[in-house]
């Protein structure tokens, strides 16, 4: 299974935190979100709030992987719940193999693999029709204006995808605060804990402007 070694949630000069991390285990396997809630942000609680509450009572339900992807398509589906939207992350694992999705700009990074998920935003497009260079999609003027989100009255159906569970399998989850502020090749740069420890200090000295998270899972 993917467990977090690492996770780090700063409120950075935002007047509210509205970044969720949370772990559920059902007894069959693990379930992660990582969700970085926008809009409607006074309200309290918050879409992001409700999508944890809906999380925690997987714990010990004893169900499988698939089945947990499904309780999570339902809950993407609910509209009628805390105000607010979020860009989220999940993933689920099992002793053999890890499903996932993502919606918005909530991003993972594969440190085995050289890679990362693509953001539901106009400068994706952007980027996927040529007009903006990969590597500057974080300067982009049109990086927050996402076209898939959770919440609000948004009806998902999320795209999960699958893949093994690897030996010294690491994965980082993070949310636009965390990656908008480094180069893609800074992050692919990192091999454990203590770099993405050093990661962190470096990006919260001097306060940032956002919110800022960043989970690092790794397989047993």
């Amino acid at each position: 299974m993917l467990k977090a070694e690492f996770h780090y949630c700063h409120r950075g000069k935002r007047e509210e935190q509205l970044d969720r991390f949370i772990t559920v285990d059902s007894g069959k396997c693990t379930a992660s979100m990582l969700a970085d809630g926008y809009s409607c942000c006074s309200a309290q609680p918050h879409y992001v709030d409700w999508l944890c509450e809906q999380l925690v009572i997987l714990n010990g339900s004893g169900l499988k992987s698939e089945d947990v992807c499904h309780e999570i398509t339902q809950l993407l589906q609910v509209t009628a719940c805390y105000p607010g939207k979020a860009s989220v992350v999940f993933i689920v694992s099992d002793t053999n193999h890890y499903r996932y999705t993502t919606l918005g700009d909530s991003r993972i990074y594969w440190l085995n693999r050289g890679r990362r998920t693509a953001d539901h935003s106009l400068a994706q497009l952007a980027v996927d029709r040529g007009l903006c260079p990969p590597e500057r999609i974080r300067f982009h003027p049109n990086r927050h204006t996402l076209i898939r989100h959770a919440g609000g009255s948004a009806n998902i159906q999320p795209d999960w995808l699958c893949l093994p569970v690897n030996k010294n399998e690491k994965l980082i989850l993070c949310t636009d605060g965390f990656w908008s502020q480094l180069d893609d090749r800074e992050i692919d740069l990192v091999s454990g804990l203590s770099d993405i420890r050093c990661l962190v200090d470096r990006l919260i000295t001097p306060e940032p402007a956002d919110n800022l998270s960043v989970v690092l899972l790794q397989s047993n």
